[in-house]
């Protein structure tokens, strides 16, 4: 791993990446709607810090179905979620990072 090249996060390469190797077509709706969310706000190490509200903003979900998907989005292995709060100006937000799964296999 030391070896690897670190290399800038873009969102529409781990977008398009997304629906190329098949999950798109495993995602829920809504898993699709917080993951876009997400990646768009990822910065250069494909991490982004918001707060639920501003993702309820975006997607429309409540905070019942964004905890959801997140956790889904989670087990796939297609986001890691550091739950050590972070204290931001309007309160503590989760740290995401947005993953690409090393498998190439999509889960059934």
């Amino acid at each position: 791993m030391a070896n690897q090249k670190k290399r800038n996060f873009k969102s529409w390469e781990w977008l398009k990446w997304l629906s190329e190797s098949g999950w798109l077509k495993r995602l829920r709706g809504n898993e699709v709607k917080v993951m876009n969310y997400i990646a768009q706000k990822a910065n250069d190490l494909g991490e982004c810090y918001p707060g639920f509200r501003s993702i309820q903003r975006f997607t429309g979900l409540s905070r019942t179905r964004i905890a959801a998907a997140i956790r889904g989005c989670e087990s796939y292995g297609l986001l890691r979620v550091r739950r050590k709060l972070r204290v931001t100006q309007g309160g503590k937000t989760n740290v995401y990072k947005v993953q690409m799964p090393e498998t190439e296999a999509v889960p059934i």
